[in-house]
This record gives structure tokens, C-alpha cells and sequence, in this order.
């Protein structure tokens, strides 16, 4: 075979080559540890699934929702008009195809660019789909902005390493292989004048536990009946109780749930 000849093959091998180069070039490289320490984080506020909730959408806010779990619940209470409980908890990296499965929220990572992470969620409770782009280091919320059909809420977080380490993580007892708190100590909260007349056994108190059994917060949720400083009363007793702290897989771990404050008998 003349040099002549061999030309317009190895013009082709080289053009092929060229192809293939460009084509890895242009794909976003990922692998199963996730994108640069990257982690993506799924909150359910609200109840179990209700069928008056309204059709999903990402609700806007001026400013970036925060990323801590307090700071959201907060933010959320002023865009909704009543403080949201915290139903279930994820983070895990962010890996194109990977899921993360709520009790009524299913979060699937679509994919990612070096500074953002295409997302699709689907609440049980409104099982249309919704695509949205979260950027690195924001919050987005997902519900329906209709007052009378708010009943279910998602939100998702996607954090950078650096952020990842600084915001703890917290993790839900609904998850398995988490083993909820036990009370240790702490005194009784007093009947208010309401409780007495409704005859109310006590108050469920969301709670923030963190791994040394101390409560970093609590958020009593009071029904129709005790006032604002029963409230404050209540959040003040529950501070101050002690727990054997959740475990997760036999290490202590911050959780987040529902206590009962009961009144004396």
C-alpha cells in the first residue's frame, strides 16, 4: 500500500479521534461518590399525604431561604402564615440518577453543572412531577401557594463540602436504622387555665436533639387552646430536659422529632 493510498485512512482515524475527544470533553464527570463532595438535602414539612393539598410549584421569596433547619422552619411560618413541623429528613451526595426516598417525597438528581443541580420531586400527596435547577448553596421550596391547600412541603438543599461541614446534619427517626431519643430527665410542664378546661392531657413538642442528648430547641404545637406565653412557658421546660441521644446504626446522631409533654395528673 502506497503512502498515497494510506492518506484518506488515516484521515478518517484522526477525525474519529478528534470526535471521541471532543464528546468526553463536553459530558460533566461524575462518579459515585458523589460531585466534589457535593451533598443534597430533603426536607418534609407537613402530614401525611392530603387530598386537598394544591398542585406543586416552586414558591418564591425574596432573598435566599436559609439552609439550617430552625432558620427555614422560621421563614417558612412568615411565607405560609403558620409555623411548618418537620416530618422527614435526607442528605446524600449528589450523584446523576441518585434518589433520595422520603416517607412522601421522592427526589431524583437529574444532573449537574459546576454550579448548580437539575432536580425532579414528586410528593406523594401531589404526584405531579416538578423539575427545577437548585444552585449550589440554596434552598428551594416546593408546595402549593394556594392558603386553604397548603398542607404538604418539600424543601431542597444542595451544599458544597465546605457548607456541608458547617451545616450539621440532622437526621429524622423515621429513617431506618435510627433509634429515637429516650427522656432521661426534665420536670412536668403546668396545666394552663385551657388545658384544664379541655381537660387536655398534654402538648406534642417538636424537638432538635442533639447527639449529647441536650434539646437545642423546641417548638410546642399548640392546637386551638394555650396562648402565646403558654407556648413560651411549655419550649422553656422541654429546653431543659435530657435525653439519651438518638443512634444511628450505634453512633449518637442529631435528630429531629415529636415529643409529648405531659401534664401531671
Amino acid at each position: 500500500m502506497t503512502l498515497k493510498s494510506i492518506r484518506p485512512l488515516l484521515a478518517i482515524v484522526f477525525a474519529v479521534q478528534a470526535c471521541t475527544t471532543a464528546s468526553r470533553q463536553s459530558i460533566p464527570s461524575t462518579n459515585n461518590a458523589g460531585v466534589s463532595g457535593r451533598q443534597i438535602q430533603v426536607i418534609e414539612f407537613g402530614d401525611h399525604p392530603d387530598p386537598n393539598t394544591g398542585t406543586p410549584r416552586v414558591l418564591e421569596r425574596q432573598g435566599p431561604w436559609p439552609l439550617d433547619i430552625q432558620s427555614l422552619s422560621a421563614a417558612v411560618e412568615v411565607a405560609i402564615g403558620r409555623r411548618p413541623t418537620v416530618y422527614d429528613i435526607r442528605r446524600g451526595p449528589v450523584v446523576v440518577g441518585g434518589i433520595q426516598k422520603l416517607e412522601e417525597t421522592t427526589v431524583g438528581i437529574l444532573g449537574v453543572t459546576a454550579v448548580a443541580t437539575r432536580v425532579s420531586v414528586v410528593m406523594d400527596a401531589a404526584p405531579t412531577p416538578v423539575e427545577m435547577t437548585v444552585t449550589t448553596n440554596v434552598t428551594a421550596i416546593i408546595g402549593s401557594e394556594t392558603p386553604d391547600q397548603r398542607h404538604v412541603f418539600a424543601a431542597v438543599s444542595v451544599l458544597d463540602s465546605d457548607t456541608a461541614s458547617r451545616v450539621p446534619e440532622i437526621f429524622s427517626t423515621r429513617e431506618p436504622g435510627v433509634k429515637p431519643p429516650l427522656k432521661i430527665s426534665g420536670d412536668s410542664i403546668q396545666p394552663t387555665a385551657a388545658a384544664l378546661e379541655h381537660h387536655l392531657k398534654g402538648v406534642v413538642v417538636e424537638v432538635e436533639i442533639d447527639e449529647r442528648g441536650n434539646v437545642s430547641w423546641a417548638h410546642a404545637i399548640l392546637g386551638r387552646y394555650p396562648s402565646a406565653s403558654d407556648q413560651s412557658a411549655i419550649e422553656k421546660v422541654v429546653r431543659s430536659w435530657k435525653f439519651a441521644p438518638a443512634t444511628r446504626n450505634g453512633k449518637p446522631v442529631r435528630v429531629i422529632t415529636n415529643v409529648i409533654a405531659e401534664y401531671p395528673s
